[in-house]
């Protein structure tokens, strides 16, 4: 996907969002934690910083996903 961008002119950054417990840099790209991502979003959502535009339908219910996913 990134080539696509850098086909366009762009200066993309790549980000590989894995299950692990620590963020690195390493070139032109950045390993990040899915915890790491997930609970900043959560913080942005919930404290208004970031909202979803209403014509964008988010098909996600806590309820459906295992207790296992919530151990961050």
């Amino acid at each position: 996907m990134i080539d696509l961008f850098q086909q366009e002119g762009l200066e993309p950054v790549g980000v590989l969002i894995h299950g692990g417990d620590k963020a690195s840099h390493e070139g032109e790209s950045s390993r990040v934690p899915k915890r790491d991502l997930v609970g900043a979003l959560q913080v942005l959502l919930q404290t208004g910083r970031l909202k979803v535009a209403g014509k964008i339908i988010i098909h996600f219910r806590p309820s459906l996903i295992p207790h296992s996913c919530y151990c961050f």
